[in-house]
C-alpha cells in the first residue's frame, strides 16, 4: 500500500564537522543540538512525519530516542564535506518511497539553527502551500550592508557593489536579507533537477536574534546565552 502525504520533515546530521567536531551529539542548553530540532519539528502541526538522515549509528540511536524516525542510514558519498544538501534531501525522499512512503515536499530542517520554533516550521509550511514557486528558504534582515563593503588587494579598497559608497546614510540602503539556513522547502519533483536554490523562491522572513546558524565556538557561546535567557 502506498502512502502520500505532503510534508516531510527532514533532519540532516551527518557525524563529520569541521568547525565543531562532533557538534550535533554535543549538549546544549541540557541536550543534544539534534535534540532541539526533533522537538522543534515534532511540535509542528504541519509536517507529516520527521525523519533524521545521518550516516553515523549513534546520532541515529540519539535520534531515535527523541522521538524522530531513521529509516535509513545515509551512504558515505552523501555525508562528506561538499555533499550537496539537494540530493541528500532527494535520497531521503526517494528511500521512503522505496518503502511505499510518498512525500510531495521536503522540509530541511538544520540542527546547527537552534532558536527555531514549531511555530516557524508551520508559518513557513503555510507561506509556502499558498505559493507556486515549488522553493522557499527562510531569512533575515542583514545589520552589515554588502552596499558598505569593500574587496581588497593590497592595501587598496575598492566598492563590492558599484556606486554603493553614494548611499551615504542607512535610510537611503534598501532592505536586504540573507539565507539564514533555518528552513527550506522544496517541491519533491522541482528538487531532482535542481543543483542549487533557484534565483526566484518563496522567502519566510525570521527574526535577527532568532536566526542564529551554529558554525563555531563563538557561535555556540551565543546559542548557550541565548537559550538560558529565552
Amino acid at each position: 500500500m502506498i502512502i502520500s502525504d505532503k510534508f516531510l520533515g527532514i533532519i540532516p546530521a551527518r557525524a563529520g564537522s569541521r568547525g565543531i567536531p562532533g557538534k550535533n551529539l554535543r549538549p546544549l542548553s541540557g541536550k543534544p543540538l539534534i535534540a532541539h530540532a526533533i522537538t522543534q519539528a515534532l511540535g509542528s502541526r504541519l509536517l507529516d512525519a520527521v525523519v533524521v538522515s545521518t550516516d553515523d549509528e549513534e546520532i541515529a540511536s540519539v535520534a531515535r530516542e527523541y522521538g524522530a524516525e531513521v529509516p535509513f542510514i545515509r551512504p558515505a558519498e552523501l555525508a562528506l564535506d561538499d555533499s550537496p544538501m539537494m540530493r541528500v534531501l532527494e535520497h531521503s525522499l526517494d528511500e521512503l518511497e522505496a518503502a511505499g512512503r510518498v512525500y510531495e515536499n521536503a522540509v530541511c530542517l538544520q540542527p546547527t539553527s537552534p532558536l527555531r520554533t514549531s511555530r516557524h516550521i508551520d508559518e513557513a509550511i503555510e507561506l509556502f502551500a499558498a505559493g507556486d514557486q515549488g522553493v522557499l528558504a527562510s531569512v533575515c534582515e542583514v545589520r552589515e550592508s554588502p552596499y558598505w563593503m569593500v574587496t581588497v588587494q593590497g592595501d587598496v579598497g575598492t566598492p563590492f557593489v558599484g556606486g554603493g559608497w553614494e548611499r551615504t546614510t542607512r535610510q537611503s540602503l534598501p532592505e536586504l536579507y540573507r539565507l539564514n539556513g533555518a528552513i527550506y522547502i522544496l517541491d519533491g519533483e522541482l528538487l531532482k533537477g535542481l543543483r542549487s536554490l533557484p534565483e526566484r523562491l518563496l522567502v519566510y522572513r525570521m527574526e535577527a536574534r532568532l536566526s542564529l546558524d551554529i558554525d563555531d565556538e563563538t557561535d555556540w557561546m551565543l546559542a548557550e546565552s541565548a537559550m538560558e535567557g529565552s
